[in-house]
């Protein structure tokens, strides 16, 4: 399923956390030249294992990474 977010709406890290975890296409759209801090290891895909499990950190919390997990981002610049 395709999840469609703009930065910094209302709980917008939690939105990401619930995306990647569910493994859905994430589209952030109308990005300006600076991205959320707390969206680098989603745009590194900083992965360590655990159990034989992926996990991402994002703002801070552990999250099982499904690997159906897509992410594009979107700019007027």
């Amino acid at each position: 399923e395709l999840k469609i977010m703009k930065p910094g709406g209302a709980k917008f890290i939690d939105k990401v956390k619930n995306c990647v975890y569910n493994g859905d296409l994430l589209l952030l759209e109308d990005i300006n030249e600076e991205i959320d801090p707390g969206l680098n290891s989603v745009i590194q895909k900083a992965l360590k294992k655990e159990g034989g499990m992926s996990i991402i950190n994002i703002g801070g919390v552990d999250v099982d990474y499904n690997e159906s997990f897509k992410f594009y981002v979107t700019t007027k610049l």
